[in-house]
């Protein structure tokens, strides 16, 4: 089968092959999975023309000197000439587009669209989609409940449209502890970790005030804490100010994003209290590195967990219930429960395991 990637955003400040690909390495294990078995064709646009293959995919690096293409000619023809069997599409903000894909291709070809975004689409967008709806064979989310506000305003036909397929996976793998906190200084018996923007969405305050809840329990354990912007900071900073085990909790910052490979493995338990997210590749990376998943329990954490199979679940919010759920995972088999992570990552959020998704999501 041939498969063809393309997307409808350029962008510019990428101007060679390598840098491009190495940024998307998250990403682009899975299209070199599935070519493992497939011939797998993706159309990438930055600021340089070429084709470029890699890893057993080819890739086809285009220029049309537009920040978004609304009216993307020239590339549907570039599609149609590649002969695809199927063609999945990145976004799923893009109707107009695919409904022109569709006239361009016929009724031969099947069209996946990924979903990358929250929410569905307002105004006369809706009417737009309702409208590429009848185009597309099939709809990637990470979990099937992600796709509900979609179809409980028709914005989807059926449910049987619907396929789980996760955006992307880990380039990590795991680091020795002892040689990891060589690395990170990290202490702590446990030592949990926490990743993201100090923002309501993530929710660190819940994450804090279960976390010193506890501490009374486990006086020796640590929260590292790595964010790239610190909006809510100040607010944690005089939560700990007073509190007796404030100390425990350590502000980190920001770190260079291959770094966090030892970060992850450094730690015992990684926690998450996100509201909402499209994924959670920190999550999926922290699990490639062996972490305890302790996680919100909204839709993509669910599935990426299996339901709290590999890890525990917490309703989004609740100190209570996160306290709780620190303190089961830290009374586990911590050495049982790393190998059961790495054996979850490997058969449910590796690249193997998601070009299946896609394999399995087409037949």
């Amino acid at each position: 089968m041939r498969f063809v990637f393309a997307g409808y955003i350029r962008t510019a400040s990428f101007h060679t092959p390598e840098e491009w690909l190495f940024r998307l390495r998250a990403y682009t294990g899975v299209l070199e999975a599935l070519a493992k078995k497939h011939e797998v064709i993706s159309i990438e646009q930055i600021a340089y023309e070429g084709i470029h293959p890699h890893n057993g995919v080819q890739y086809h690096f285009v220029d049309y000197g537009k920040p978004v293409l609304h009216f993307p000619l020239e590339l549907h023809r570039l599609i149609r000439s590649l002969l695809p069997d199927v063609v999945i599409i990145h976004g799923s903000c893009f109707p107009w587009q695919v409904w022109q894909l569709r006239k361009m291709l016929g009724a031969g070809v099947r069209i996946a669209v990924q979903d990358h975004s929250h929410a569905p689409p307002s105004g006369y967008r809706k009417i737009l989609q309702r409208m590429a709806d009848h185009c597309i064979d099939k709809y990637f989310f990470t979990a099937a409940d992600m796709a509900a506000p979609w179809l409980h305003r028709k914005l989807i036909a059926h449910a049987g449209k619907i396929r789980e397929v996760p955006v992307g996976s880990s380039v990590f793998q795991p680091v020795p502890k002892a040689a990891a906190r060589a690395v990170t200084g990290m202490q702590g018996d446990p030592a949990f970790v926490w990743v993201g923007r100090l923002d309501h969405n993530k929710d660190p305050v819940t994450v804090v005030k279960a976390f010193l809840v506890f501490c009374s329990h486990y006086p020796q354990a640590r929260l590292y804490m790595i964010y790239t912007s610190g909006e809510l900071w100040p607010g944690i900073s005089r939560m700990l100010r007073d509190h007796p085990f404030g100390h425990a909790v350590i502000p980190v910052g920001q770190v260079a994003h291959d770094i966090m490979q030892y970060w992850f493995s450094s730690a015992d338990i990684m926690v998450a209290g996100s509201r909402q997210e499209v994924f959670g590749a920190a999550v999926v990376e922290a699990i490639s590195c062996g972490c305890i998943p302790v996680l919100s329990n909204i839709p993509s954490f669910r599935k990426i967990t299996g339901n709290g199979t590999c890890g525990f679940l917490f309703p989004a919010g609740d100190v209570t219930m996160l306290a709780e759920k620190m303190l089961q995972a830290a009374a586990c088999n911590r050495e049982a429960a790393y190998r059961d992570a790495l054996s979850w990552f490997r058969d449910k959020l590796s690249f193997e395991a998601i070009a299946h998704s896609v394999e399995a999501a087409l037949l």
